[in-house]
């Protein structure tokens, strides 16, 4: 350093290291004389060890947080006030099947040719300011290298700074699943919507969620009115109370089984009248959650045949009490 200032007639400054691991920030300068000439060199040295330590606490802990965030398997991003990217983890090289030297000091909306250019997108970059955060937004479209795929965004302004940072949640299969439960569900509504049968599917919260043709008949709603129907609805007064509580047992424990087990069951129609049911329940799962299945059978005529029997029967009683004294007299 003594001979490069000497020759130079410059200063130079550089950080130091000793044998006992302590930094120091040494200068050399040239020294002049009274009659400006060089006459040596100055040799300074400033204890900069906690500076210099704090900037290897400060390196390290980056480090550490760059692979923390590389072992994260959702896709980060971070970018400048301008949407410039100034950092992604290998999550996001491999979600999008990107290279770093396509991704790093790219603005935003230029990535992938233009993909990432989502009007609704940048509008709500632009209204996110510090503080803010943007939270489940729904990002759904076909990548040229990847193929369709569905992700979850949140972003937020990084403290402090004019960063912001993106996180992508692959929920591609999640989607994939829940499109097919969707087409399942349907197309069982479908079947069950010309059922000879009255059916009633119910949501946890005690809500129609689906009736089919026979089940308005029944009960004289029209399916509008159904949906969104309290089930309870459906029962007497009297029974309503009971009935929460037993739905909620059921929901706990979903198995097919008849409804009321040895119980007279009793529906409701909309014009007030009662009318006699019996009820199977059943389970299944839907897109929106858990569905209890009742298959409904008005036993009206059932019961009312079973009436006129019994009453034909007491007749049947009542006539051979009467006559058996009569038969025994002419026997003897």
């Amino acid at each position: 350093m003594i001979d490069a200032v000497l020759e130079q007639l410059t200063a130079i400054e550089r950080a130091v290291e000793d044998d006992q691991g302590s930094w120091y920030q040494v200068a050399v300068r040239p020294y002049l004389t009274l009659d400006n000439r060089i006459d040596g060199t100055v040799i300074s040295l400033v204890d900069i060890n906690d500076v210099k330590k704090g900037e290897q606490r400060i390196a390290r802990a980056r480090q550490y947080a760059e692979e923390i965030v590389d072992t994260v398997r959702e896709s980060l991003i971070v970018v400048d006030r301008d949407l410039r990217v100034r950092s992604a983890n290998r999550a996001f090289y491999r979600t999008f099947q990107l290279t770093a030297d396509e991704v790093q000091g790219q603005y935003l909306y230029e990535l992938s040719q233009g993909e990432w250019n989502v009007p609704r997108l940048r509008t709500l970059f632009e209204e996110l300011g510090e503080g803010k955060t943007l939270e489940g937004f729904a990002l759904e479209q076909e990548w040229k290298r990847v193929g369709f795929r569905a992700f979850v965004l949140n972003a937020r302004r990084i403290e402090h700074t004019p960063s912001l940072l993106l996180a992508f949640q692959d929920v591609t299969e999640r989607r994939r699943a829940t499109q097919a439960v969707q087409r399942s569900e349907t197309g069982f509504r479908e079947l069950l919507t010309t059922a000879a049968e009255a059916i009633v599917m119910v949501d946890v919260t005690g809500k129609v969620a689906f009736a089919n043709h026979m089940a308005t008949q029944t009960f004289g709603f029209t399916a509008d009115e159904m949906l969104g129907l309290s089930v309870e609805k459906l029962l007497p007064e009297q029974l309503r109370a009971i009935h929460v509580t037993h739905r909620a047992a059921y929901l706990a424990d979903p198995k097919p089984r008849p409804m009321g087990r040895d119980r007279r069951l009793v529906g409701l129609r909309k014009d007030g009248t009662e009318f006699p049911i019996e009820v199977l329940l059943g389970s299944m799962e839907s897109a929106g959650g858990p569905l209890v299945v009742a298959f409904i059978s008005d036993i009206s005529l059932r019961r009312e045949s079973e009436r006129k029997i019994r009453e034909y029967q007491d007749k049947l009683q009542r006539m051979a009490f009467v006559y058996t004294p009569q038969v025994m007299l002419q026997g003897r």
